[in-house]
């Protein structure tokens, strides 16, 4: 049975085990800086910050996929709360289900309750960009716009 809820400390290793995949995956070939300390670091604080969060999809006792975010306000509107994914990623084998889109929706649970108005949320070009721009536009979201990167 699909379980989803907030990780705790004992969830990092099995979480980093995941991203790895996920960095494999995604971030490595785009040439994108990748350190398991550095983003175990970024876990445990989303554990013990009240403005960050990290969700995982826990299935019989093993993760297969997690939620990254946090809250941030914006340079163009101090009154405006965004909440900011900052990573989703449901391993290999066990996507096709629900765990995705009950990781996001638990996400956007979680920003409207802390008070959010909005949530930014992205897709590496390396993820199915028409796939996801269709699942995003789906759950009601739209394209703000693309980024790039350049490595100098």
């Amino acid at each position: 049975m699909l379980v989803l809820r907030r990780a705790i400390i004992d969830d990092i290793e099995d979480t980093l085990e995941v991203a790895e995949g996920w960095a494999a995956e995604y971030l490595i070939p785009l040439g994108l800086g990748w350190s398991r300390e550095s983003l175990g670091n970024a876990l445990k604080r989303s554990i013990s910050e009240e403005e960050r969060v990290l969700f995982v999809a826990d299935e019989e006792g093993t993760i297969i996929g997690w939620i990254l975010g946090y809250l941030g306000g914006s340079v163009f509107d101090s009154e405006e709360v965004r909440a900011i994914c900052v990573a989703w990623f449901v391993k290999k084998e066990n996507r096709g289900g629900k765990a995705a889109i009950r990781l996001l929706r638990a996400f956007e649970q979680w920003s409207e309750g802390m008070g959010a108005t909005k949530i930014i949320t992205s897709s590496l070009q390396s993820n199915q960009p028409e796939l996801m721009d269709k699942l995003y536009t789906k759950l009601n979201y739209k394209k703000l716009e693309s980024l790039f990167v350049r490595s100098i």
